[in-house]
């Protein structure tokens, strides 16, 4: 099996410096190179899904546990899909966090990523939340970065970190609170209280999105694990809802209208996914970072 290049594993409520080493590392095979160099160079007539390598992680010394990959689909070089493959094998053996607590693994995007918002993904497994509520279950976080994780410039983004310009943070989202709403290298995180996951007794699927000095900075999906292990049963179906959108985007290109979570029960594969891409009408003048 091939170790993906670049992926580490970390604990939660790590010191800064190492949560942004940990989500560094999954860049080498990113958008611009790396991991899936094997593939054709990339061109604007690209057209096609095109995979990462596979990435593996060691749990201690002796058990390797297959993360998964991810992949983009292009036509004529304009993105219609990014999205993440990720076992089941790792749904069920990647060690769960005690709660309150996370575990942060990369995961490589092709080269043809050049072509999409997104320069790396995340996988936060959170064991739960300590407080009782929405969130206090365990589940999974897949965050598609735009911008490459930060050295942060503040202990607290919420604090330092300029709030979004109206214009820039989508319809009804607002900021939110508790353990995984802030994060010193990606910013902090804004969400729509309609969104299944801000609802108690949540147990299905849920997007918010992340801002670093008031621009946007990814875009999360989440699932419980109850919820995918029901999708592997054959007790659950595919959970797809559109993305509310911002007026002014962060940079050009095309962005996400809708993401999708299902499960390919043929190659027992949970699909993350981002899709109904559409070229981005307004653009954020100057990017301050």
């Amino acid at each position: 099996m091939h170790r993906g290049s670049g992926v580490r594993r970390a604990g939660a409520n790590l010191p800064a410096n190492l949560l942004f080493a940990v989500l560094a590392g999954a860049l080498s095979g990113c958008g611009g190179g790396g991991g899936g160099g094997h593939l054709a160079p990339v061109t604007v007539n690209s057209t096609g899904t095109f995979y990462s390598n596979t990435d593996s992680v060691l749990i201690g010394t002796t058990l390797l546990v297959n993360v998964g990959r991810g992949y983009v689909t292009l036509s004529q070089g304009a993105p219609t899909a990014v999205g993440v493959e990720i076992t089941d094998e790792a749904i069920t053996k990647l060690p769960q966090p005690i709660n309150g607590f996370k575990d942060v693994y990369g995961l490589n995007l092709p080269p043809e990523a050049v072509y999409t918002p997104y320069t790396y993904v995340g996988l936060h497994y959170w064991g739960g939340y300590a407080a009782t509520g929405p969130g206090n279950v365990p589940h999974f976080h897949v965050l598609f970065g735009i911008s490459p994780p930060e050295q942060p410039i503040a202990a607290n983004p919420f604090d330092a970190y300029k709030d979004p310009a109206p214009a820039e943070l989508p319809a009804d989202h607002v900021k939110a609170s508790g353990p995984a709403a802030l994060d010193v290298s990606i910013g902090a995180e804004y969400q729509d209280p309609a969104q299944p996951e801000a609802q108690v007794g949540w147990n299905t699927t849920g997007q918010d999105y992340y801002f670093y000095l008031g621009h946007m900075d990814a875009v999360s999906v989440e699932a419980t694990k109850d919820f995918l292990l029901r999708q592997e049963q054959g007790r659950q179906g595919a959970a797809t809802d559109v993305i509310k959108q911002p007026q002014v985007y962060p940079k050009p290109g095309y962005y996400p209208h809708r993401y999708t979570v299902r499960y390919d029960a043929g190659r027992k594969l949970h699909v993350f996914e981002l899709s109904d891409f559409q070229k981005a009408t307004n653009v954020v003048v100057q990017r301050v970072r």
